[in-house]
């Protein structure tokens, strides 16, 4: 298993994105009104003030919001965000196109009038100052309440023979489990290389011992809902992008309803 800074990235829900972005725009608000960073412009209280300080809070977590329901799933679908260091290429597109967007709004309010190349590289260096902090906690939070719920735990998979054969893997690692006749693959990942195990078994075996992140999805796939990067489809028909897996995994129409209960669940509490 890799020990390297990673966090996986995933669709939310859209009520925590738009928590998360109610928080972007309270912390840009106060942090700009109250604080005024780097002397430039004294707000004060004033009502042109406020305004000026509202637009940069909206226009900061506004498109943090658009990108996060509208882009990050095109995002994850590219080679780019099937990398092992997605997560660091998506959130420094983010800045960049938060940073531009307030770029735009501070020239709209000086009427045009600092609209050059160095001038974006100062806003660029003042967003980035600024975000800096908060966005490391909330990063490193992320990064270390996913590794506690689930990376830690190794899951131990044995097969159904009188001298069993087993392979302990952490659960972070599992990706699926797909029958194969008498025997069951174990797609797992080990530094970074996508590994597969064949298990005597039966999926209906180990369907009983796994639970939650473990989904059966199919007559022939258990997935691993920590490392499902896109749900695409709707109730007539799903299909799931896996992490280090090439091709999509459908889910069977009888378990559709069981699937989307089960999602919901799981991202809400991991």
């Amino acid at each position: 298993m890799s020990k390297s800074f990673s966090i996986p990235l995933k669709i939310s829900k859209q009520s925590s994105v738009f928590r998360m972005g109610a928080l972007i725009f309270l912390a840009c608000f106060l942090t700009l009104f109250l604080l005024q960073p780097f002397g430039e412009v004294i707000h004060g209280f004033q009502f042109m003030g406020i305004i000026r300080t509202l637009s940069y809070a909206v226009t900061a977590s506004g498109l943090y919001i658009l990108m996060e329901l509208y882009l990050l799933p095109l995002f994850i679908n590219t080679r780019l965000g099937q990398s092992k260091l997605a997560w660091l290429f998506w959130y420094s597109i983010m800045l960049f196109v938060i940073t531009t967007g307030i770029y735009f709004c501070k020239n709209y309010w000086m009427g045009f009038s600092a609209f050059t190349l160095p001038d974006y590289g100062i806003v660029l260096y003042r967003v980035f100052s600024i975000a800096i902090i908060p966005s490391s906690i909330f990063l490193v939070y992320l990064y270390y309440s996913r590794s506690v719920r689930s990376g830690n735990q190794e899951i131990l998979f044995t097969s159904n023979e009188k001298n069993p054969e087993q392979l302990r893997v952490p659960l972070a690692d599992v990706l699926a489990l797909t029958s194969d006749e008498n025997y069951v693959s174990i797609q797992y990942v080990e530094n970074d290389t996508l590994k597969k195990k064949l298990l005597r078994n039966t999926l209906s075996n180990f369907e009983k011992e796994l639970e939650l992140p473990f989904i059966r999805i199919h007559r022939s796939h258990i997935v691993n809902l920590v490392n499902v990067k896109n749900v695409k489809g709707n109730s007539q028909g799903l299909s799931l992008t896996i992490a280090h897996l090439d091709e999509p995994i459908k889910v069977s129409r009888s378990y559709i309803s069981d699937f989307q209960e089960h999602w919901k669940k799981f991202t809400t509490e991991y």
